[in-house]
């Protein structure tokens, strides 16, 4: 009875909650260690073997992009893989010649830069090497065997950013006697936290950013005889630090799963949440996400199945999933509210490179920005670091826009989308919008949420701009007795600052262009240009951007062209 219960939740909930279909990426040979991380461009890959190292970048769909990519050849003594990767850059660390070796690529893995930075490990038989993203850093944390024979911790930063540099290297467990492993790493507003395994129990330490020093090691949990811990990760969210830990009993009985928590500015830790029992022999995986979930893949050795579930500040969501399977090589890796887990199936025969997707809404776009473009449009700005979003072509970005009156209320019209924003985008010119210098009598809004195809992000914060009026007909009202001229008035005020009021007449119905040069003759702003019924029109030219000098305003209707000179003073 027991296995069909299995068995049916095996049915209807393998994939349930946003899991989508295990994807094959592309093979690889027996032997091979690997290692990944996720940006917007793609999931990049980076494998060991034979003492060489090959990277591979893959769309989320599983669309393989490049593969075997020669970093080192084989026979070149290299192991221990890890990889970052930012805008178009990717940089790869990996073990070789009891260095730590970092390759750079500018255009996304196609050419590589070797030896053009190393770190020497400080220890030997180096089992671990795991590479974390920060603005402008990556911090790097690894154990091996010190010259007392002991394992230690170490941390060192590398800095990407301008000229490459390593900085701040610490033996993390220099002030603890004995084996020191398993190292991970999390990044707050004002310091690094790095946890590792001081056997049998867990520590963190804490470095400050502000002056390079490090806190004592902490432990995450009492002692509990009998028990070792086999797993441990940390995690940085809002002001709190939280620490997953897996534990075993010597004699190899039950294991569990525990959370713990505190401020990271408090070195206390204290446990949040019941425990959860597994199996040992069976691995398991963490990820905090953009919510502020922690999520947990495990095998729950209460109902003999493997499960997903996620926890915050309280207690073990109920599960979201069951049988996400994985072997190996692994790495859980978050992207917004998204998590890629990638493995290879077979550590010891050829086997195919894994993916198995978590595909949450997108997060909202970020650095939402406005500003005015050099021609006086609306200049729209984000950043976004979702590869869904990335290989939308059609509408990764939903940019939708109202028009305003100033008054009291303002009258708005109704939200519209611009369309076709592609996803690989990640600004926009709204060339309809004329004169956008920050002041007028009319206001754009924009708001923009960001589509994976499946899911809608929540809005950005809406941004407004005001613009001056486009050339309004003058009804009533007719500075000349033959209305079957063209010409173009003096502007009104004349000196002016910062806006003045230009007024033309045209006697037929045709194109109209109005614009603005400096004296230069370079074109500064496009205040009319378009259609228009035969008649008499003014149109308002703000100049708040611009400095004091002499212009040239120039109307060309038809055959019809005159110019006239204007001044702002400031």
């Amino acid at each position: 009875m027991k296995f069909l219960l299995i068995f049916f939740l095996f049915l209807i909930t393998t994939f349930a909650q946003n899991w989508q279909s295990e994807i094959s990426l592309f093979n690889i040979p027996s032997h091979s260690k690997i290692n990944s991380c996720v940006s917007n461009k793609g999931i990049h890959v980076i494998y060991a073997h034979n003492g060489g190292v090959k990277y591979a970048l893959s769309k989320p769909d599983g669309t393989v992009i490049k593969n075997e990519i020669v970093i080192e050849n084989e026979g070149a003594g290299c192991s221990v893989p890890a990889i970052a990767s930012v805008n178009n850059e990717v940089y790869a660390f990996y073990v070789k010649n009891n260095n730590i070796y970092m390759a750079k690529s500018t255009d996304l893995g196609d050419t590589w830069i070797i030896n053009t930075s190393n770190y020497p490990l400080i220890t030997t038989n180096c089992d671990s090497l795991l590479a974390q993203l920060e603005t402008n850093y990556i911090n790097i944390v690894w154990s091996g065997k010190a010259i007392n024979g002991y394992n230690i911790v170490n941390y060192v930063r590398f800095v990407y950013s301008g000229q490459s540099s390593w900085l701040y290297y610490k033996n993390v467990s220099d002030l603890d006697l004995g084996n020191c492993d398993m190292p991970t790493i999390a990044v707050s507003s004002d310091r690094i936290h790095v946890s590792y395994r001081h056997s049998p129990i867990v520590k963190t330490r804490d470095m400050i950013k502000s002056d390079q020093t490090w806190t004592d090691p902490q432990m995450v949990s009492d002692v509990v005889e009998g028990t070792v811990a086999i797993y441990e990760n940390t995690f940085s969210i809002n002001s709190q630090l939280h620490a997953i830990v897996m534990y075993k009993n010597f004699d190899g009985g039950s294991c569990w799963i525990s959370h713990y928590i505190r401020a990271t500015d408090n070195l206390t830790w204290q446990q949040s949440g019941s425990n959860l029992y597994t199996c040992m022999g069976y691995g398991q995986l963490s990820a905090s996400t953009s919510n502020n979930n922690i999520h947990l893949i495990y095998y729950d050795f209460i109902n003999s199945i493997w499960t997903h579930r996620t926890i915050g500040s309280g207690d073990w969501s109920s599960p979201i999933a069951y049988n996400i399977l994985f072997r190996c090589s692994n790495t859980l890796n978050v992207v917004g509210n998204d998590l890629y887990l990638i493995y290879n199936w077979d550590d010891f025969l050829p086997s195919a490179v894994k993916m198995h997707q978590f595909n949450d809404a997108p997060i909202s776009p970020l650095n939402f920005a406005i500003a005015t473009s050099p021609a006086y449009h609306p200049y729209l700005s984000w950043t976004s670091n979702d590869p869904e979003v990335y290989y939308n072509s059609s509408n990764g970005f939903v940019l939708e826009r109202r028009l305003g009156r100033v008054a009291n209320p303002i009258v708005w019209d109704d939200w519209t989308i611009i369309p076709g924003i592609n996803g690989s985008l990640n600004n926009y010119e709204d060339l309809t919008v004329n004169n956008a210098a920050g002041a007028g009598p009319r206001i754009a809004e924009y708001r923009l949420r960001a589509n994976d195809k499946l899911y809608y992000s929540p809005y950005t914060n809406s941004l407004d701009i005001h613009y001056g009026t486009v050339a309004e007909k003058v009804t009533g009202k007719n500075t000349s007795t033959n209305s079957e001229l063209y010409y173009l008035l003096q502007n009104f005020p004349n000196p002016f600052n910062p806006s003045t009021v230009i007024s033309y007449q045209i006697s037929n119905d045709e194109n109209v262009k109005l614009r603005v040069y400096n004296m230069m003759g370079q074109e500064v702003m496009t205040l009319v240009d378009g259609f228009m019924e035969k008649g008499m029109y003014s149109v308002t030219f703000n100049a708040s951007n611009l400095a004091s000098g002499l212009y040239i305003y120039k109307l060309e209707a038809g055959n019809f062209i005159q110019t006239r000179k204007m001044l702002l003073t400031k």
